[in-house]
């Protein structure tokens, strides 16, 4: 996606291409920033039955 700077016609390219990266950073901070607030309340996550430890009286 990122060229040699030589390689861009014009000054307007490198924007865009700036404006893409730096959007595609934004987003992903905010998914991130959402996992992270979700991970910081500590709501109980659902376990698998094979993830979970229950003994086997059998």
């Amino acid at each position: 996606m990122v060229q040699e700077p030589s390689t861009f016609e014009n000054p307007e390219q490198v924007y865009e291409v700036l404006i893409k990266v730096l959007s595609q950073e934004k987003q992903d901070r905010l998914v991130r920033a959402k996992q992270n607030r979700i991970r910081a309340v500590n709501f109980p996550q659902k376990k698998l039955l094979d993830e979970s430890e229950v003994d086997d009286h059998s």
